[in-house]
């Protein structure tokens, strides 16, 4: 049942096909099931490397300031035209006695919320807030208030909240800091609860570098880069609802690292996140698991810095290539999981247009479902069964790109800096070389969430 409402989200829901849930690696699925990886080649002469990990994993590539959004300008209330608070819904979440409040509110506020049980607070995002609260029954009273500057504005909103209490059917929500919802499945990912032992370590460091071997044999010569995406609240800990803390050494920051030592690239995104943390335009969603159109966008932009290495004519587009309309947009895949109407629950984004000629191959490839949504309409057989797209400019590189759902959001901008893209079926990350060598591709690229990168270990 989990795979009939991930997928239907994925086809049509907001933000999903962004960043659908997936969790394939250890009996769970990407926000449905994630098909595992069919027996990869036998490796063979492995190459065998040290078993040194850190928590800071290099390979990250620089992405300057042309590639970023201006910063966020401080937004003050309007004290003379407060329109104050409404609350929109409410469901308990995956954390015991905890509920999420979720309503609208005047702009660059913080919410304070009191009950008889404690008290929270939440910074607002555009004029939308989504609040912790105690609730250890079937209601609770909230008394909502508006701050600015350590000074109450506003009159209090106070209410009886009846949360809903989420089907089985639906993946379990948490809520952080600062308004951000978060998956309870990306929280064992961040508390190192799925570290990798010494030896699972070692043959997936040995996997790696069995394939980095055998794609010399490919083509002129193939390079393998991976883009592990780490979830929201591994990119921004503080963001991290009460009662989580951050381990030093994850799975992620492992598998990083023995990429990174097997002589692959993996690409690290927490710096680069890091630098756009006060950029108006956010890497993430606020009310969905996946990035935003910015956040694959700086992705895209440190794969292309790589891979200009080799073809100069691929380096990635600046920001300013592309016009990036900002609307409240229908909110994403958690606050489904909630429960709650995306139509009615809203998001500040920035849909991302291309402001330069498209190849023909690329014109008619719809994403959106319509001005109000950024989920993908054609999120059917272009997106998910596979295709190619071929630009026939032979100063780009031909590319094959493995991924999940985070791929679909940077699928038009990756296909217009190569000349020839492939996209297998999203979820398949079997490693074919009898396929590889017959594409020819001068690199291969993994696009894999998180909490999804359990996949490439088998």
């Amino acid at each position: 049942m989990k795979l009939k409402i991930f997928c239907l989200l994925t086809v049509c829901m907001l933000l999903l096909p962004l960043f659908l849930a997936s969790c394939g690696e250890s009996g769970q699925a990407e926000s449905a099931v994630s098909p595992a990886e069919t027996s990869p080649e036998a490796s063979e002469d492995a190459i065998s490397v040290p078993a040194e990990t850190s928590a800071q994993p290099s390979g990250s590539r620089e992405v300057g300031p042309e590639f970023h959004s201006a910063k966020a300008a401080e937004v003050q209330p309007d004290v003379n035209h407060l329109k104050g608070i409404r609350v929109l819904g409410s469901a308990f979440t995956s954390q015991d006695g905890k509920a999420a409040v979720i309503g609208t509110c005047d702009e660059g506020v913080t919410i304070k919320a009191e009950t008889k049980y404690g008290s929270s607070e939440a910074v607002s995002y555009y004029g939308y807030f989504a609040i912790p609260v105690e609730c250890q029954d079937a209601s609770v009273i909230v008394t909502l208030t508006e701050w600015y500057d350590g000074e109450k504005i506003g009159k209090a909103t106070a209410e009886e909240c009846r949360p809903k209490k989420p089907g089985s059917d639906m993946w379990g929500t948490v809520v952080g800091k600062n308004s951000q919802l978060f998956l309870e499945k990306a929280m064992p990912e961040f508390t190192g609860k799925t570290k990798l032992n010494d030896k699972q370590l070692e043959n997936f460091r040995k996997k790696i570098a069995d394939r980095v071997e055998k794609a010399k044999s490919i083509g002129d010569g193939c390079e393998l880069i991976y883009v592990i995406i780490p979830s929201a609240v591994t990119a921004y800990p503080e963001e991290a609802p009460d009662g989580y803390a951050p381990a030093e050494v994850t799975r992620y920051t492992q598998m990083m690292d023995a990429i990174n030592a097997a002589g692959a690239t993996a690409i690290d995104l927490r710096p680069i996140y890091r630098d756009a943390s006060e950029d108006e335009l956010r890497p993430y969603y606020k009310t969905d698991s996946h990035w935003s159109e910015y956040g694959a966008y700086l992705a895209y932009a440190a794969v292309f810095n790589k891979i200009a290495e080799r073809f100069p004519a691929a380096s990635p587009r600046p920001f300013s290539d592309f016009k990036w309309e900002p609307s409240q947009y229908q909110s994403g895949d958690m606050v489904y999981y909630l429960e709650m109407s995306n139509s009615t629950v809203r998001e500040r984004q920035w849909l991302r247009v291309p402001d330069f000629e498209l190849p023909p191959i690329l014109k008619s490839f719809s994403r959106y479902n319509g001005k109000d949504s950024l989920a993908y309409g054609a999120f059917t057989q272009t997106v998910i069964n596979g295709t190619t797209f071929r630009t026939r400019n032979e100063d780009l590189p031909d590319v094959t790109i493995f991924r999940d759902s985070y791929a679909a959001q940077l699928m038009d901008i990756v296909a217009e800096r190569c000349n020839v893209s492939r996209w297998p079926a999203m979820w398949s990350y079997t490693w074919n070389l009898a396929q590889l060598k017959n594409d020819k591709p001068d690199y291969v690229v993994y696009f894999v969430s998180e909490w999804n990168a359990g996949n490439l270990l088998n």
